[in-house]
C-alpha cells in the first residue's frame, strides 16, 4: 500500500493496473484504495463504476455505458471506472477504451485488475501506472493443489463457441462471425479451437501463423473473426488471400 498511499498524499492519482496471479489480493487492495479515496460510502457507490469484463463486455459497452458514466457531472475531484478481468476485453474494445481514457482524463480515473497484463494492447499499458501484487505465502499450511470439476463462465463460454463451430460452413461465415461477436467471443477463442483440434500439424500451424499476422494488422474484432473463420473454412486453398 506504500505506493498507493504516496499517490493519495500527493493528491495525484494516475490510472492504475493491478496485475498478478489469481488469488493474490488485487481486487481487495484496490477496494481498500477506493475506500481511502471516497471515504463516504454513499459517495463511493455514486462515483465508482465497476465492470466485470469476463461477461462479454465489448466495444458497444465501452462506447455507450462507460462514456455515459464519464460524461456525468461529479462534485468530487474525479470519478472512477474499475475494470475487473481486463484481459478479457476484445481488441476493438481496448482501442475504444483507450479513446475514452484520453477523452475523460480530466474527470475520470481508470483502474484495471488483470491476471495477464500482456493481453492488453500497448497503447493501454502506456497510459497506466502498474502495480504488481504478489501471491501471499502461507508458512503454516501445506499447500495442496487440487482441480475440482466445476463449470466456470469461461468453460461454458468456450463450450458455446464449440457448438457454433460445428455449424460453420462456406455459406454462413458472415452470419456466424456476427453471432460469435455479439456473443462476446473473440479471435482468441478461434485460435484455441484450432490449437486443440485434430488438424494435421502442418496445416494447423500454417493457419496459426497466418492468424498471428492478420491479428497484428486488423483492429476490428468482428472483421477479424470473419477473416479468420474464412481462412479456417478455406484453409486447404492456397490461393486465398486477405488484404487489411
Amino acid at each position: 500500500m506504500e505506493k498507493l498511499d504516496y499517490y493519495l498524499s500527493q493528491n495525484k492519482i494516475p490510472n492504475l493496473i493491478f496485475h498478478g496471479s489469481a488469488g493474490s489480493g488485487k481486487k481487495t487492495l484496490l477496494n481498500q484504495f477506493l475506500h481511502k479515496i471516497y471515504i463516504d460510502k454513499r459517495v463511493l457507490e455514486e462515483q465508482v463504476m465497476r465492470v466485470n469484463c469476463a461477461f462479454g463486455k465489448g466495444i458497444k459497452f465501452i462506447r455507450e455505458d462507460i462514456k455515459y458514466f464519464s460524461r456525468m457531472n461529479t462534485h468530487c475531484t474525479f470519478k472512477s471506472v474499475v475494470l475487473l478481468n481486463a484481459e478479457k476485453l476484445t481488441s476493438d474494445a481496448q482501442f475504444a477504451l483507450r479513446r475514452c481514457i484520453e477523452q475523460f482524463s480530466h474527470n475520470t480515473r481508470f483502474f484495471m485488475v488483470t491476471s495477464d497484463k500482456y493481453k492488453l494492447i500497448k497503447p493501454i499499458l502506456s497510459r497506466f501506472s502498474e502495480l504488481y501484487v504478489s501471491s501471499p505465502v502461507n508458512y503454516h499450511l501445506q499447500q495442496i493443489n487440487k482441480v475440482y470439476p466445476f463449470q466456470t463462465y469461461e468453460t461454458e463460454q468456450y463450450e458455446r463457441f464449440q457448438q457454433y463451430m460445428k455449424r460453420l460452413n462456406a455459406e454462413n461465415i458472415a452470419e456466424l462471425a456476427d453471432a460469435l461477436y455479439q456473443g462476446g467471443h473473440s479471435a482468441m477463442d478461434l485460435e484455441r479451437y484450432v490449437e486443440e483440434s485434430d488438424l494435421d500439424a502442418k496445416e494447423k500451424y500454417a493457419w496459426l501463423m497466418q492468424s498471428s499476422k492478420i491479428r497484428a494488422e486488423c483492429r476490428e474484432e468482428s472483421l477479424l473473426l470473419y477473416i479468420l473463420l474464412s481462412l479456417f473454412v478455406h484453409r486447404s486453398n492456397s490461393q486465398v488471400h486477405f488484404f487489411i
